[in-house]
């Protein structure tokens, strides 16, 4: 299980960010920041007239910055980068918070390397970026991001909970190459929506990389216009080992030519564990070729291999590549015509789906 810390702030002290602000208050962010302690938060008041706080910001100490307005948001315009390196940190682990930033157009970024050896986690919470990426990719540096909207972005990260998102966009989970937590744990990716890629440079897909740990990718809706043989969801490592890596309950709707819905590029070894359940997958272009579930190369002998439960319409090739002697394939369904993965009621009228739902 991962271990998760808590924010405490009975040592910090608090400060506050304010148009105009008067000693010891600041007029911007940066000057709060550079002032501030570890440990310390920053409340950050709206300038009048919904004018952003135009700056560049560096963040090299354990702080929090979050909105003066409980239950509101800090209006801001740049680019915020945390150094890990700096000498804010301590020989600990540490904690970054940013929670409830709305950003005209700015990205948050921590892709350098942290090579003190303390752990760093880093927290992006509720926030909305307009035109900008969160990019969390730097060695040692644990992540969650969650309840956070992009709009013309996309999600990069290496050990993290990417949860509840709206993303316009892509999210990566890459190598930890230096890992914070045991390699034994499972992350996950549950209940983002990736709806609303329309934009030909906007691939919307949700790829894993990451072999050090296992995966537990769940509960979210991608639809991708540009996945290709790819796929939508796509694995190009994967942790072998006794745990389950899990993709299920996902829905996936494909939208360009020659799409796939899940795609694993890696060659699963002997004794690697891979679950696929309770998907839906709808291809909306019909050409080939085209599998809703895609395996090259095809796994080892030995691999602990499930597709089960899953319901698929409109994809050329049907279902997958694989046949029953490499893989345990259970209860699929093929839908007809009618079968609509965008019905966000919850409710599925499709008879189809209702029956590919996993019995457990």
């Amino acid at each position: 299980m991962i271990a998760f810390t808590s924010w405490g702030n009975a040592l910090g002290a608090d400060w506050v960010v304010e148009e105009n602000g008067v000693t010891p208050n600041f007029a911007t962010i940066q000057d709060a920041v550079t002032a501030a302690s570890p440990g310390d938060r920053i409340f950050v008041v709206n300038k009048s007239g919904s004018i952003p706080y135009q700056e560049n910001v560096t963040i090299d100490k354990a702080i929090e910055i979050l909105p003066y307005t409980a239950n509101g948001n800090f209006l801001v315009f740049g680019n915020y980068t945390i150094s890990p390196n700096g000498a804010g940190f301590s020989p600990t682990f540490d904690s970054v918070r940013i929670i409830g930033m709305s950003n005209q157009s700015g990205s948050i970024v921590a892709a350098a390397n942290n090579t003190t050896g303390n752990g760093i986690q880093i927290d992006v919470l509720g926030c909305q970026l307009d035109s900008g990426s969160i990019i969390l990719s730097g060695t040692q540096l644990y992540s969650r991001v969650s309840g956070s909207w992009l709009q013309n972005g996309s999600i990069t990260v290496r050990e993290s909970l990417v949860t509840g998102n709206l993303v316009n966009g892509s999210i990566s989970i890459n190598d930890a190459a230096g890992s914070m937590i045991g390699s034994d744990e499972t992350l996950y990716v549950v209940g983002n929506r990736l709806a609303t890629n329309t934009g030909a440079s906007v691939s919307g897909t949700i790829q894993w990389s990451n072999d050090d740990h296992y995966f537990h990718i769940a509960n979210n809706f991608v639809r991708s216009n540009s996945g290709g043989t790819n796929g939508s969801i796509r694995v190009t490592a994967i942790r072998t080992g006794s745990e389950d890596n899990h993709l299920v309950n996902n829905s996936i709707e494909a939208d360009g030519a020659a799409d796939y819905g899940i795609t694993s590029s890696t060659a699963l070894a002997s004794g690697t564990r891979f679950k696929i359940e309770n998907n839906a997958l709808h291809d909306l272009s019909g050409s080939s070729p085209e599998y809703a579930i895609y395996f090259n190369p095809a796994p080892s002998a030995g691999a602990l291999l499930e597709i089960n439960y899953n319901v698929e319409e409109g994809f050329a090739d049907g279902l997958t590549n694989l046949s029953g002697a490499q893989a345990v394939i259970v209860g699929n369904q093929t839908a007809s015509a009618a079968f609509d993965i965008s019905d966000v009621t919850g409710v599925s009228t499709s008879a189809e789906a209702i029956n590919a739902g996993h019995p457990g």
